[in-house]
C-alpha cells in the first residue's frame, strides 16, 4: 500500500480504514497519501474483475481524504 501501486489483496472494509489509519499514525502524511493511491488503484482492478464495484471502500476513501490528519 504505501508504495503507491495497485494491490490485488482484498480485505475488508473495517482492515482497509484500521490499515489506513495506521499508516498515517505511524508514517505521516506521505506515506498515507501513498496508500490511499493504492486503494484507489485496487478499486479500479476489482471493477475489472467482473464482480462488481467496492462502493462502501470508495466511500471510506473519500472521507479519509477530507479528514486532516
Amino acid at each position: 500500500m504505501m508504495n503507491a501501486t495497485v494491490y490485488k489483496r482484498a480485505f475488508n472494509n473495517d482492515t482497509n480504514r484500521f490499515l489506513l489509519g495506521s499508516i498515517r499514525a505511524d508514517y505521516g502524511e506521505e506515506y498515507f497519501r501513498r496508500a490511499l493511491r493504492a486503494a484507489w488503484l485496487h478499486t479500479q482492478y476489482y471493477a475489472t474483475l467482473g464482480k462488481g464495484n467496492l462502493r462502501s471502500l470508495e466511500e471510506i476513501l473519500r472521507e479519509l481524504e477530507e479528514t486532516p490528519d
